[in-house]
């Protein structure tokens, strides 16, 4: 397979599953693979800057932390992971999604970590979680439309002899007369 073709958002060409990070499988599968990803994906584009820094620093490797943001082989940096994987986030990604469901942030500098303390951070973490909670509410709210029942005047009519059957029943006293059998 021809590199350009591997590069296609749809390629699902099995030698991407040897050569192209974990990352970017994922992304293929949960959206580019996918017709109905304007309906159920979103995309939060963040960027954590000095990974790298710390990640080639002989002097204090960026130990397991780094390796959990970052394409690395045998504790030094994958560079072709990384290129191809800032390829996808600048070019593939926008190309398929809506520019609605894709919402970008400024970087972050590493802290180490992100640290809830720090005001840039405080921030930072604030307006992603509103985001994120803003679309997920969004979401839930396009699902339970897209499930509503129509409006029907036969089962709303029924609906309503069954409710005034039941007020009825609530209220009914039997009287000797009713229970005589002839």
């Amino acid at each position: 397979a021809h590199l350009s073709e591997l590069r296609k958002p749809d390629s699902e060409h099995p030698i991407k599953w040897y050569f192209f990070s974990v990352t970017e499988e994922e992304v293929s599968r949960g959206l580019f693979w996918r017709e109905d990803r304007n309906q159920k994906a979103y995309v939060f584009k963040r960027e954590i800057e000095g990974l790298e820094q710390i990640a080639t620093d002989s002097t204090r490797k960026g130990g397991p932390l780094v390796a959990d943001y970052i394409d690395m082989v045998d504790d030094d940096l994958d560079p072709d992971a990384a290129k191809l994987l800032k390829e996808q986030q600048q070019q593939m990604i926008p190309a398929v999604l809506d520019k609605t469901r894709l919402k970008e942030y400024k970087a972050l500098k590493w802290g180490p970590g992100i640290k809830s303390e720090e005001p840039t951070h405080q921030d930072y973490l604030r307006e992603f979680a509103d985001d994120f909670c803003t679309l997920m509410l969004q979401s839930i709210d396009d699902a339970v439309d897209e499930a509503a029942i129509e409006p029907d005047a036969v089962v709303d009519e029924a609906r309503d002899h069954l409710r005034f059957a039941f007020m009825r029943a609530k209220t009914f006293t039997v009287t000797s007369a009713a229970t005589e059998v002839t």
